[in-house]
């Protein structure tokens, strides 16, 4: 599970920002939450939603976490061939400033912080692990701490057998990974194991319908995406698979079967709707998520989703019967059927706002303060509300004449 994600200097961000999975004080919707395991654990929260206008810097969130996930899984394997990662700094100040990214997580062993600092250049500066102790309130141990590439407060030995494959560009997390380390293992399948999802990019549908995971072929979970499918309305009766190789890759060519006045009629899943291909690549990391616990990120949920859908998927993550294993959900949007207090607490609502010196800013409705310093109340109406500009995160739109001032 995410407990919090600290990142700077980051795309559209500039200064330390936090999203935080933390449930606050307030009682609306107790079953949004996630009752914490022990005595000085955090409950966490199941979904939050992320608001903001177009180029206001909300899908930077997702995509500074993504590259955290990447420089964790990539970076000594990218070093070995002289490579670095592409990083992206706010590009309207002194790049002579570091970048950070860091996580606080909870795994079936412990619950761990973990984070770097890179220059740049993509050089790692700083790096750290440590390993809460649950018998105190906040007291953590360090596993181990980097100041560039020396290594201190380790209790891992074998970090004296590696220490010369320690580059500038590569994390002591991801150089150690193959290793039987139980702190590190998990945090290293921590990240690897976390799905996100970018349904702004176009081609994502018809990629991740053919290009998918062998279980696929599994005729108990086909029976799956068809009893899916159709709690969505689509009124498919079964799904034939046919396995091909293309450039040496193998491939899957899908066939959705529907009962018609003929007979049953069979159509090539590649001219099923877009949304319908959506739901269909999405249920492979939705199931994963639900029969695992964890964590998944999804950049624009609600596109090309109708809103009735998108809060069915909210619900699910919501719902204990369905949501067994607490898992998380952490999404952008623009929807605005969904962002009611009857289906979110006040700590699941998040804004990005642009400032004037194009950084961006994010933070939750329930710390938000309206005029006089009063806060939000948990019965306003967040949707109306949120589109009369109260809450900020939405365009300032200005008129214009697209003929030219001179058009009569």
């Amino acid at each position: 599970m995410l407990i919090q994600f600290n990142f700077k200097n980051y795309k559209a961000f500039s200064e330390e920002t936090s999203l935080n999975m933390i449930s606050s004080s307030i009682k609306e919707h107790m079953t949004n939450v996630i009752t914490p395991p022990q005595k000085f654990a955090d409950s966490l929260l199941k979904v939050v939603a992320i608001y903001g206008a177009n180029a206001s810097g909300k899908s930077s969130v997702i995509e500074a976490f993504e590259f955290m996930k990447e420089a964790v899984s990539k970076s000594f394997m990218l070093s070995s061939v002289n490579k670095n990662l592409h990083l992206k700094q706010f590009a309207f100040q002194d790049q002579k400033t570091n970048s950070l990214f860091e996580v606080y997580i909870r795994t079936k062993s412990g619950e761990y912080q973990y984070g770097f600092e890179m220059n740049s250049k993509s050089d790692i500066m700083s790096e750290w692990l440590f390993k809460r102790d649950m018998r105190y309130k906040e007291k953590y141990v360090p596993v181990f701490e980097r100041n560039g590439t020396e290594i201190s407060h380790s209790k891992i030995k074998e970090l004296k057998i590696i220490q010369d494959k320690i580059k500038d560009s590569s994390l002591v997390l991801s150089v150690l990974a193959g290793l039987t380390i139980k702190e590190i293992q998990d945090v290293y399948e921590w990240f690897t194991e976390t799905p996100i999802i970018d349904f702004g990019n176009p081609s994502y549908e018809s990629i991740h319908s053919t290009y998918i995971d062998e279980k696929i072929e599994d005729s108990l979970f086909q029976m799956e995406i068809v009893k899916f499918l159709n709690a969505i309305s689509v009124p498919i009766l079964k799904i034939n698979v046919e396995k091909n190789t293309r450039d040496n890759q193998e491939y899957y060519r899908i066939s959705s079967v529907y009962d018609t006045p003929r007979g049953p009629m069979e159509i090539p899943f590649k001219d099923e709707s877009s949304g319908t291909q959506k739901v269909f690549s999405m249920f492979f990391e939705l199931q994963e998520v639900f029969l695992k616990g964890g964590v998944i990120c999804i950049d624009e949920l609600d596109a090309k989703l109708h809103p009735l859908l998108l809060r069915y998927i909210i619900d699910l993550f919501h719902d204990p019967d369905t949501n067994p294993k607490n898992a998380q959900l952490i999404y952008t949007t623009h929807d605005n059927y969904t962002l009611t207090n009857d289906v979110f607490r006040r700590d699941q609502i998040w804004f990005v706002e642009k400032k004037s010196d194009l950084s961006s800013e994010l933070y939750s409705l329930v710390e938000y303060k309206l005029e006089e310093d009063r806060s939000v109340r948990n019965d306003a109406s967040y949707h109306k509300d949120y589109l009369l500009g109260k809450y900020g995160g939405v365009p300032i739109l200005k008129g214009f004449n697209m003929w030219g001032t001179d058009h009569d």
